[in-house]
């Protein structure tokens, strides 16, 4: 991704929203749709957990994305509505779907640290993510 600091255009491998998320991309994860890394903030994320984009551009708003746990295998955390979870299934595809279940077996122990705060270098996850190949 690219952004614009101090007027020149930089690709970074994440845009922080907030102290409690880390966007990886595609580029950095093989899985075809952007995701959101969480950390636990006051409880709002009771257990480890990602998000993914149900599109290609990165959006994370209620809706736009499915919440999965860290273990294997991962589980829907969100939407709680099967009908939701059914349609965002079928969004993702097969193929997306097993990319993330790889993605997160690979990196369940670096996810879990991040999650706990027990690296607190978003960037130095960001590097030691394994690439689903």
């Amino acid at each position: 991704m690219r952004v614009v600091i101090d007027g020149k255009l930089v690709k970074v491998k994440a845009i922080f929203t907030s102290h409690s998320m880390a966007n990886a991309m595609p580029e950095d994860t093989g899985v075809d749709n952007p995701i959101e890394i969480l950390t636990k903030v006051d409880d709002k994320h009771p257990i480890p957990q990602v998000k993914i984009s149900l599109d290609k551009n990165a959006v994370f708003k209620k809706g736009t994305c499915m919440v999965f746990s860290i273990e294997n295998p991962a589980k829907i955390i969100a939407p709680k509505n099967k009908d939701a979870q059914e349609e965002g299934l079928r969004i993702l595809g097969r193929k997306t779907l097993k990319r993330l279940q790889k993605f997160i077996t690979l990196n369940k122990d670096l996810l879990t640290d991040y999650y706990n705060g027990e690296n607190q270098s978003t960037k130095a996850v960001l590097n030691s993510l394994k690439k689903v190949g």
